[in-house]
């Protein structure tokens, strides 16, 4: 497609790059300098006299749409240049094409999360944004030039203006037309985010500078040509050829900025297809950074525009070239294109994450984890850079409504296995409350079986176990027969028996001694990947583990992963028929009709202080909860916070 004017096909432009000397350059530099102060009414003059360019331009935007405007718009929109510690993450679907399509250089770091617009999903960079269309836009019309286009809303018309990837989609929009368009008053010094006082010309001041460019018209094949100069002429010149017509501009470009356009990091598709044509002479301007005068050079192209820093060598001695931040000014401008949260759209959390009332604020209501599923409720906020979600929780019996950041969330499902983590403010405030009140000296965990979810409080602590450890040495001991290639003889099942039911501890003692001791027990936890046990060597009872690791352990024997299948049953069988006496907590709680595999631990410790806990498999219809509640330095022998916990979590879960 042309440019500027040219028919449609190929056209090559190449710079020439002989040099004038340097006193000439600085002449010309000088000069431009003083271009740079002409008054906005002198410059539409100088625009008109030139005689704009009045045919169609590249991708469908006409070419004389910045000529005479005086429109202009105050940036109201609070976005900032993050520091690379604090950027988001440059987003998976985007990832590829940011790494293999000079992302880095050329695009800079992320200023917002990926996220989906009424038209695409879109991420916005210090200079540009990357942008997958899923809807046809209509294009803007043209006929009332008075109407400010609505490039808030990535319309067609400003993805055309985009370089479209055929392999994958993505749109790369450098955000330039929309800032020369709406006449954005953001100074072209924000793209240095440490300078203090960002004043100066800006991207309405730029849009006046913009020289028109004429060629005559020719009906011959455009072709391609070399890269050499059409006259002997000290000053760098674009040449243009259409057939075998030759067409010379005086757009100067400097040797640094050509150096880096020029770099198959920075311009991966070539320079002409990722930057383009001139649009402006190199504009001289100069700031104060960190107290020190600094002299740039401006100049914008097509698709972007480039500051160089005189006063700011690179590691080679050279000016240092960047692009202009166009995406942080476009978000400054016209803030960011309003994001699409459907009611119902489900979600899921990334990683560790607080639940708030409202955006950004530092109460939460609620703590989550990875893979724990949102749905959003259908209202966004921005604050600063960052999008927030209005999102919903639910369990079996309450809906809970809270925010969350977009940058914590993903809309892409987790395998059908994963599961979900959470404290228990995302099950029940109320439990949550009542076990802080409690302390370290309890400690939680619960998995939701059937919608594969944890839920915990200090559920990696260490507690003692008492005869909660007892199920370890059932499991060691079944091991080992399975090991020895027989079944458990008679003794072995008296004593595994008494040992469960009754949690009779001589019985214990015997097996513990038979499996060979704590090793034993090590061997269990570890061929199984859970960690959290500290088996004791001498005084099983006196062995600690976290509640997670119990409900890991109980876990794997309800699906089967522990044993053969007839020790599987026979292990289940056991932990079902513990005597009524000794069914306090998981038992004494259990939903009316429900089947229960549990095992109680109580016994004082050295300090005289008692350790409790209670730990099981509930199973009522087609629900299943696991849970352990292990308590320690507890003044005396009492199960009622015990069996509260249990009971509480019973009415939650079923």
């Amino acid at each position: 497609m042309g440019m500027w004017g040219l028919p449609n096909g190929d056209q090559t432009v190449a710079p020439v790059k002989r040099w004038a000397p340097r006193s000439k350059r600085m002449v010309i530099f000088g000069l431009l300098a003083l271009l740079w102060l002409l008054p906005l009414a002198a410059a539409a003059i100088w625009l008109g006299a030139a005689g704009r360019v009045t045919g169609p331009s590249s991708n469908g935007l006409p070419a004389s749409a910045w000529a005479n405007d005086t429109r202009t718009q105050t940036p109201a929109y609070n976005f900032t240049l993050p520091s690379t510690s604090q950027a988001p993450a440059v987003d998976p679907s985007f990832a590829s094409y940011y790494t293999t399509h000079g992302g880095p250089q050329a695009l800079g770091l992320p200023l917002t999360v990926a996220y989906q617009s009424a038209s695409g999903r879109v991420q916005f960079f210090a200079a540009g944004a990357l942008f997958v269309p899923t809807a046809k836009v209509a294009s803007v019309s043209t006929a009332t030039p008075a109407s400010p286009w609505p490039f808030g809303d990535l319309t067609q018309l400003m993805y055309n203006d985009g370089i479209t990837d055929p392999a994958s989609g993505i749109v790369r929009i450098s955000l330039l037309h929309a800032l020369l368009t709406v006449g954005s008053l953001t100074p072209l010094s924000g793209s240095l985010s440490d300078v203090g006082d960002a004043t100066g010309p800006t991207y309405a001041d730029l849009r006046h500078a913009i020289l028109p460019i004429q060629l005559a018209k020719t009906t011959a094949t455009a072709t391609t040509i070399a890269t050499t100069p059409t006259a002997d002429t000290d000053e760098p010149t674009f040449v243009y050829q259409q057939g075998a017509t030759k067409h010379t501009s005086n757009q100067l470009i400097s040797q640094p900025m050509w150096q880096y356009l020029t770099r198959p990091d920075v311009s991966s598709a070539g320079w002409q297809t990722d930057f383009g044509l001139p649009l402006t002479l190199p504009i001289s301007l100069a700031i104060v950074r960190d107290g020190t005068p600094h002299h740039l050079l401006v100049q914008a192209f097509w698709r972007g525009a480039l500051l160089q820093d005189n006063d700011d060598p690179d590691d080679h001695g050279q000016p240092t070239v960047i692009p202009l931040t166009t995406g942080l000014a476009y978000l400054q401008t016209l803030g960011a294109p309003a994001p699409q949260a459907t009611l119902g759209t489900r979600v899921w959390a990334t990683g560790d994450l607080a639940l708030t009332g409202a955006p950004q604020v530092v109460l939460p209501l609620a703590h989550v984890g990875q893979n724990f599923p949102l749905t959003l409720s259908g209202k966004t906020a921005w604050i600063g850079n960052d999008l927030w979600y209005a999102v919903q929780w639910t369990n079996p019996h309450s809906t809970y409504n809270g925010w969350a950041p977009a940058s914590a969330l993903t809309t892409t499902a987790p395998g059908a296995n994963a599961t979900a983590w959470a404290q228990f403010d995302a099950l029940s405030p109320d439990l949550a409350n009542y076990l802080k009140g409690i302390g370290s000296n309890v400690g939680v965990a619960v998995y939701d079986l059937t919608r594969h979810q944890y839920y915990g409080y200090n559920m990696n602590g260490q507690f003692t176990t008492g005869s909660s450890i007892k199920v370890a040495i059932m499991l060691a001991t079944l091991q080992m027969t399975e090991s020895q290639h027989r079944q458990p003889n008679a003794n072995e099942m008296y004593l595994l028996t008494t040992m469960i039911e009754e949690s009779d501890n001589d019985s214990a003692q015997a097996l513990f001694v038979e499996i060979g001791g704590a090793p034993a027990l090590s061997r269990l936890m570890s061929g199984l990947g859970i960690p959290g046990l500290n088996p004791a060597p001498d005084a099983w009872g006196y062995s600690t583990i976290a509640p997670l690791a119990m409900v890991r352990l109980l876990t794997a024997l309800h699906n089967g992963n522990v044993l053969t299948a007839q020790d599987n049953k026979l292990a289940i069988n056991l932990m079902s028929s513990v005597e009524p006496g000794q069914q306090w907590g998981v038992g004494d709680t259990a939903p009316p009709g429900a089947s229960f595999q549990m095992k109680d631990g109580w016994v004082p410790g050295p300090d005289g202080l008692w350790a409790m806990n209670s730990s099981g498999i509930v199973t009522v219809g087609n629900e299943t909860y696991i849970i352990a509640v292990y308590r320690q330095h507890l003044g005396g022998y009492d199960w009622s916070p015990t069996e509260h916990i249990c009971g509480a979590v019973a009415k939650l879960l079923t």
